[in-house]
């Protein structure tokens, strides 16, 4: 008996559905494991990106501190007096080989007079040390007072010990207890902030104790 037409149609129906079905099921299994290895890809490649920048951060460590004070010296004395929060040590190839101290939690540099006192001090955001060449770079909030009351104010600093000298090339607001003045073009003075120079003086304003 052969077979009727409507049956041979049937079956190929059937089948094609069979299909059909086993090729939605693949596809989907297919694309699920795509997306899972795509998602492992992209974690490892994130993973070895953390990672990488995280070395790059700490490249060239050889230390970290925590509430340090450290201590300048000059001719067996001491001269001023470094105190941070937190302190990294760091070795640096360029643009010079060199290790610097770098701090980025608030620090406190006081000078110091013949007998330990302060003399001054200044306080600042973060800053980065050559304790070798026994210099400094300040940065953000930067402020200075001295024993007589006068207070400097600007956003970046640099000391220099060798030189007794403090200078930067940033607007500056100093105040004396009669007087503000506003320097556009940076300022120059010893550690005492006793003798300075200000540049590109903008103005100077009367206060009450100055009238």
């Amino acid at each position: 008996m052969v077979p009727s037409l409507s049956f041979h149609y049937f079956c190929i129906t059937e089948y094609t559905y069979i299909l059909n079905k086993y090729y939605y099921c693949s596809m989907r299994y297919l694309l699920m494991i795509s997306m899972l290895l795509l998602f492992l890809g992209c974690s490892s490649e994130d993973s070895e990106a953390d990672k990488r920048a995280f070395m790059k951060e700490y490249d060239g460590v050889r230390s970290e501190s925590f509430g340090v004070t450290y201590y300048f010296s000059d001719s067996a004395r001491v001269t001023a007096e470094l105190v941070a929060e937190h302190i990294i040590e760091k070795e640096f190839v360029e643009p010079k080989r060199q290790v610097l101290h770098l701090i980025n939690r608030g620090l406190t540099l006081n000078f110091l007079d013949a007998r330990g006192r302060t003399q001054s001090y200044i306080k600042a955001d973060s800053g980065s040390f050559d304790m070798n060449d026994r210099s400094g770079s300040l940065y953000g909030n930067v402020s200075m007072l001295n024993s007589n009351g006068e207070t400097l104010e600007t956003e970046e600093l640099f000391w220099n010990e060798k030189k007794d000298s403090i200078f930067t090339d940033k607007l500056v607001r100093i105040e004396t207890p009669d007087k503000i003045i506003i320097g556009k073009g940076g300022f120059r003075s010893n550690t005492e902030f006793s003798n300075y120079i200000i540049y590109g003086i903008e103005g100077e304003i009367q206060t009450e104790e100055g009238f």
